[in-house]
């Protein structure tokens, strides 16, 4: 299983619908991705950045409580955001 780290200026569902459906298309085949299972919101981008990058320097372990801690049962956090 892969973690990507990544950060989006602005996340409205209407923006997230066509990157998400684009993403899948460009990474899905690739890296098997289909399913967001955490994120965080920042009023700052140079804070959302300074985050993606010590992220990106975590264990895997560490990535993968983080995830636990708020998503234990690993539930496409996306899902619901186009009914």
């Amino acid at each position: 299983m892969e973690f990507y780290t990544l950060v989006f200026q602005t996340i409205w569902k209407e923006e997230c619908l066509s990157i998400k459906i684009n993403w899948l298309k460009l990474f899905s085949s690739r890296y098997n991705l289909d399913k967001l299972i955490y994120f965080e919101v920042y009023q700052y981008i140079s804070n959302a950045i300074k985050r993606e990058k010590n992220l990106k320097k975590w264990k895997r372990d560490w990535k993968i409580n983080l995830i636990i801690e708020e998503n234990s049962d690993w539930n496409d956090l996306s899902e619901d955001w186009f009914d």
